[in-house]
């Protein structure tokens, strides 16, 4: 196994595309090829540094040169910052300013509201003068003064059963209502705190919760690589392991096969030299029969030859019958 495993050869792959592209936009025609701007001019820029042979492809030298031409946006004039911002106002300043005019004379007089008492416009603010005097006041004794100013208290009437009640104002505000709106309020805010309060500790366990989740998942995380790490290390000792025991039985394999390939050819051999005595013994075979024939009739003539010599030796006595 090769180091670079997981890895690709950018480079190579780059070299087969450019390859693939120019054989197949090379055998393409020219409108084609003038579709696909600038693509051929790039692959021939390219192709320039990887030697003559290469194909190249056909452009033509106006398509070659041409550059690009700026489009603007549609509606720039509208939205562009260059503009001068007198343009964009209504041409017709002078209605607009009468228009202004007439709304000012046709506006109402604003009504009254309870928050004030209503003043008549027709009178006038009383304006507070300061004024001034040279004449000597005489000071007069404080404690005669106040013994003097003391208003003269009468006990209450409780034979008037009917209360006289203060006539509701608009402009004079409840203090209770006031204080207890006041209290609503921050009884609300209080709450509302109170709210966020407990929203923000909900968060936090959430957070403290997740964070926990998170260390126990890279925890986990780091167990399983350390775990998938020591496994791959040993698969990749049995795979070295196995690929040292392949190799030894391809080994094995190649000697068997030269060795049965050489008993093969000795098999071969012996089945030509048996077959050569085969034929051999059967001919021979053939032969001894010829020469046990030859045996046979030498011995029935030399036999003949005997009983001839024999018969002329010794002639035939005459028969005598008998009857």
């Amino acid at each position: 196994m090769t180091s670079f495993d997981g890895y690709v050869d950018l480079p190579l792959r780059l070299a087969v595309l450019h390859g693939l592209l120019v054989d197949i936009i090379y055998q393409r025609g020219q409108d084609t090829i003038d579709k696909l701007h600038p693509l051929p001019t790039i692959l021939n820029q390219i192709t320039e540094s990887v030697g003559p042979e290469a194909h190249r492809i056909l452009v033509n030298s106006g398509m070659g040169q041409a550059k690009p031409v700026y489009v603007p946006p549609k509606y720039l004039d509208k939205f562009s910052p260059h503009q001068p911002s007198l343009q964009q106002l209504p041409l017709d300043s002078k209605g607009l300013r009468e228009g202004d005019g007439r709304n000012r004379r046709e506006r109402k007089p604003v009504a009254r509201t309870q928050s004030a008492p209503h003043r008549r416009p027709g009178h006038a603010k009383h304006v507070l003068k300061r004024q001034t005097s040279s004449e000597a006041l005489p000071i007069a004794d404080p404690e005669q003064e106040l013994e003097t100013n003391q208003p003269l208290i009468s006990p209450p009437n409780t034979s008037a059963s009917v209360k006289r009640t203060h006539a509701p104002v608009p402009w004079i505000k409840n203090s209770h209502n006031k204080e207890s709106s006041e209290m609503k309020a921050g009884n609300e805010g209080f709450n509302l705190l109170d709210r966020h309060a407990q929203e923000l500790s909900e968060l936090r366990l959430g957070i403290d919760q997740v964070t926990e989740r998170e260390l126990d998942m890279a925890k986990r995380l780091e167990d399983f690589i350390s775990l998938s790490q020591d496994q791959n290390s040993m698969l990749q000792a049995e795979l070295n392991e196995l690929q040292k025991e392949l190799a030894v039985r391809d080994e094995q394999l190649a000697s068997a096969t030269f060795r049965l390939g050489v008993i093969e050819e000795e098999r071969e051999e012996d089945e030509r030299k048996l077959n050569v005595a085969v034929a051999a013994a059967e001919r021979m075979n053939v032969l001894e029969e010829q020469f046990a024939g030859l045996l046979r009739d030498l011995h029935q003539l030399s036999e003949a030859s005997n009983s001839g010599q024999n018969n002329i030796q010794h002639p035939e006595k005459p028969h005598i019958n008998s009857n």
